[in-house]
């Protein structure tokens, strides 16, 4: 049975087997599934949020 972090595991198993650090295979298992999600992820019809800021906060005037 696999431990539930998969990626830990088989990094360490790399890591030992092949060289480089436990690290630096996480980093390029992490940059190969970003790769993919941007390539497979449709975000048209995302819409960024915006937020106030501190600044534009203080400058109102209170309501009372």
């Amino acid at each position: 049975m696999f431990p539930d972090n998969l990626y830990a595991y088989m990094a360490l198993r790399l890591s030992k087997a092949l060289g480089r650090s436990p690290e630096s295979w996480l980093t390029m298992q992490h940059n190969f599934d970003l790769w993919q999600a941007r390539h497979s992820t449709n975000l048209s019809e995302v819409q960024k949020i915006y937020f106030e800021t501190t600044e534009q906060t203080q400058d109102r005037t209170p309501l009372n």
